[in-house]
């Protein structure tokens, strides 16, 4: 845990990062989170905009969207700082800044076990730190790959979606099976793993019939499914958003019920608590 002064140094760095970054335009444009105006909802919005573009017309024109959400093992945990000084360097960031956070990553150390044996770390970013995100982002080259037509590759910090569009199944696992293979090469090189077990794909489109793309990490055979949950979004093929309407209105329905059975022991239902609960449903929506 940090203190209120490493909190209020983590927040001079990053202003002063961010600021920076900015200014100079070094940062990749589908690189989103942490960032102003790159939040959750524009990654989504990036998405659906590609997904729904492909979707009009007649329906036997219309092409195939593939997205595939790939798991970073342990991303924040592995960051190498070897990765990231380099990075900084790259992107000129001001030589004093680049001191400061070669001095911030230095002398760290976790406790491990019931017997707190304590262990220097040498990579990784601080999880739960507002710098360390942002360290993360600027570090990882991984958006400069070349795609080839076709294929974009999504960051938010270190949830990574590879959109593909083609024809047909076929054509978009030629595609995309290429891009999954840069990827992880890319990760092994820099020190970072994917987890094959924990990644996603699911076509979208509003196509009748098609054949699933055959989409292969790391030798593991990735099956598309009929939804998938990305970015708190549960997105399904036809992009109906049926099941996360259905999973966030029983959420909301469940959350209100809770707190209505609490409203007899505190004096009943007034304005103010009917707004509460009112509130509170409309959270587990949104």
């Amino acid at each position: 845990m940090l203190d209120s002064t490493g909190k209020l140094l983590e927040r001079l760095i990053l202003t002063r990062l961010n600021d920076h970054l900015d200014s100079t335009g070094l940062r990749s444009p589908y690189q989103y989170g942490f960032r102003r105006g790159r939040s959750t909802e524009d990654a989504i919005k990036r998405l659906l905009v590609t997904a729904q573009g492909v979707a009009q017309g007649a329906a036997r024109n219309r092409d195939l969207c593939v997205a595939v959400s790939l798991d970073v093992r342990n991303a924040f945990n592995t960051a190498p700082w070897r990765r990231i000084d380099a990075a900084l360097r790259e992107k000129k960031v001001p030589s004093y800044l680049i001191r400061l956070i070669r001095s911030y990553f230095q002398d760290r150390s976790i406790l491990v076990g019931q017997t707190l044996l304590r262990r220097s770390t040498t990579c990784g970013v601080p999880q739960g730190s507002v710098l360390g995100p942002a360290l993360w982002n600027t570090g990882t080259s991984l958006l400069e790959l070349e795609m080839p037509q076709g294929v974009q590759l999504v960051a938010f910090v270190d949830d990574v979606c590879v959109l593909g569009i083609s024809r047909n199944g076929e054509s978009t696992a030629t595609l995309i099976n290429p891009v999954l293979e840069a990827v992880a090469e890319w990760m092994n090189t820099n020190g970072l793993q994917l987890a094959p077990a924990k990644t996603e794909a699911i076509v979208l489109t509003r196509k009748n019939l098609y054949n699933d793309p055959e989409l292969i990490v790391e030798g593991h055979l990735i099956q598309a499914k009929q939804s998938m949950r990305y970015l708190g979004v549960e997105l399904d093929t036809s992009l109906m958003f049926t099941k996360h309407v259905q999973q966030a209105s029983s959420k909301a329905s469940k959350s209100a019920l809770t707190i209505e059975r609490l409203m007899p022991n505190v004096g009943g239902p007034s304005q103010c608590k009917r707004a509460l609960l009112g509130t509170v449903a409309n959270s587990k929506i949104l």
